[in-house]
């Protein structure tokens, strides 16, 4: 039921911002799509993960070049390490663990003055949870992959500076929710995980 209301919530959003594109001047395709390339740091201590790393790539298509609404699309990859005794469904109790978040939302940005901008995002969609198990066969040891898909829901705010046209240093501080439970712990909407990174945005021309 979620993941269905997520979808919902989703198409919503992106039916309202069509709706205004018709009120926006028109500009090229190539003007008004970036590709955010940021990393950064990853903080988890509800899931009793240790500090690790995000790296986020995107695509991001703007109704307006400098400011107002847009659409993003992220694939993002969250990385931690462990040392917990209670981990469901694994019996390795030191490891790593993989966040693979593949999002979608639609967020509003307000041109501050000529080089400096700020933004929000609200994105939702589905992580892919990967982390190791051993088995035995015989008198082997197999290490063998486990996943899980999770429902997420992420907010997102950062700022950007210009350093040509359509070229920006950014920084980003954001925050996702899992609405399911993790092999890391029971209490669903406690266990997100914060980060904040910087990188870059700019069109292909």
């Amino acid at each position: 039921m979620i993941k269905y209301k997520c979808l919902v919530t989703s198409v919503t959003f992106i039916l309202f911002g069509l709706s205004i594109n018709a009120q926006t001047p028109k500009e090229p395709l190539s003007s008004k799509l970036y590709f955010p390339f940021d990393i950064g740091y990853l903080n988890s201590p509800r899931n009793n993960l240790k500090p690790g790393i995000i790296v986020k790539m995107a695509i991001e298509y703007r109704l307006h070049s400098t400011q107002g609404l847009y659409f993003r699309l992220n694939y993002d990859n969250r990385s931690n390490s462990y040392e917990n005794q209670e981990v469901q469904g694994t019996n390795i109790v030191k490891g790593k663990i993989k966040f693979n978040d593949y999002l979608g939302g639609i967020g509003y940005r307000i041109r501050g003055n000529y080089k400096f901008r700020q933004f929000a995002l609200l994105q939702t969609g589905i992580s892919t949870c990967q982390y190791q198990n051993i088995e035995t066969s015989d008198v082997n040891f197999i290490v063998k992959d486990k996943k899980k898909d999770i429902p997420v829901i992420k907010l997102t705010a950062g700022a950007e500076y210009y350093i040509g046209k359509s070229a920006a240093l950014t920084f980003e501080a954001g925050y996702i929710w899992h609405l399911e439970d993790t092999p890391f712990g029971q209490n669903q909407m406690n266990e997100g995980a914060l980060s904040f990174s910087v990188g870059l945005t700019t069109t292909l021309f």
